[in-house]
């Protein structure tokens, strides 16, 4: 959505409330009382066994690396909980911040 106008990201409001799902669930970085939706991207794995260029500081000169095996950790099959959790994490230590814990939490 970074990337597009203003015109096509924005949803009407009606008397049922936001009448689409291009925002998220977020409005000027507040909850609208909609689903909160996120989008999640990861990249390919880098530690691929192709030569790529580098530069040894401890001998000051260039190099070239190749890497033999994988070294990368792949998310994917923890991707969804992983994400869960840190969303939830991340609004937990919002509300925290903001003093709106119920007060059987503040202890």
């Amino acid at each position: 959505m970074a990337e597009r106008p203003g015109s096509q990201i924005r949803d009407p409001i009606g008397s049922e409330g936001v009448l689409g799902d291009r925002h998220g669930g977020l409005l000027g970085g507040m909850t609208s009382g909609s689903p909160l939706r996120v989008v999640v991207h990861f990249h390919a794995p880098t530690s691929i066994p192709q030569e790529i260029e580098s530069y040894n500081f401890a001998a000051q000169k260039p190099e070239t690396l190749k890497v033999e095996g994988r070294h990368d950790s792949f998310p994917l099959p923890r991707a969804v909980p992983m994400v869960e959790a840190m969303v939830a994490i991340c609004l937990v230590d919002l509300i925290a911040r903001n003093g709106q814990l119920p007060s059987q939490f503040n202890k």
